[in-house]
């Protein structure tokens, strides 16, 4: 990672970031960031200094440890500029019997042997102005490529194989934003809701 590219932005980092082991494995402090290029310069892209603030070349960053390839302990983001803003975006924690990760918006959590899985996605309902909750549910006793699935004020709203679940949760209103809608439609609207069948 080249440090000059922060200038005075620079965060207190040791001599070595974004290192691997000989197992080709994460270790230690990481920084993943988006550099700011001079998109006319197509053939030769140069970094560029932000148009709203001269004093650096990057334009935010995440940063956190790692160890043996996996995330863990705090998370942070920093975002330069006339917009600035930086803060906490997740906490990892691993033991010998599980993992848990915790978001502004979500808890995760999966033991060692994947016997025990679960967790939530708090989101806000816009018609009753408040918070709802879809529930992740995993269970053995289900089909293999159903074994957890997305739960809505009682309503499913997918089903997927157990190594799609932390993806799925995390992508809740990406993916389902438009289903969640309707079933919030209908349960503040319920009978008001009048279908023309001859459409």
């Amino acid at each position: 990672m080249d440090k000059s590219l922060f200038l005075n932005h620079t965060p207190t980092l040791p001599d070595t970031v974004n290192r691997v082991d000989k197992n080709n494995d994460k270790q230690g402090l990481w920084i993943y960031y988006i550099i700011d290029y001079d998109v006319e310069l197509i053939r030769n892209p140069k970094p560029t200094l932000d148009r709203y603030d001269t004093t650096f070349f990057i334009n935010e960053c995440e940063y956190g440890k790692y160890e043996d390839n996996q995330k863990i302990g705090d998370w942070y983001f920093e975002k330069f500029g006339h917009s600035g803003s930086s803060g906490r975006i997740a906490n990892y924690y691993r033991s010998d019997s599980s993992i848990a990760i915790t978001k502004n918006y979500l808890y995760y959590y999966q033991n060692t042997d994947s016997t025990i899985v679960f967790g939530h996605y708090l989101l806000k309902n816009d018609l009753s102005n408040k918070m709802d909750t879809v529930y992740l549910n995993c269970s053995n006793d289900l089909p293999k490529s159903q074994k957890c699935m997305l739960v809505y004020q009682d309503i499913v709203l997918d089903s997927f194989p157990l190594n799609r679940a932390y993806i799925k949760l995390g992508n809740v209103w990406l993916n389902y934003d438009m289903k969640i809608y309707e079933i919030q439609k209908s349960h503040k609207y319920g009978s008001n809701i009048k279908i023309d069948n001859n459409k």
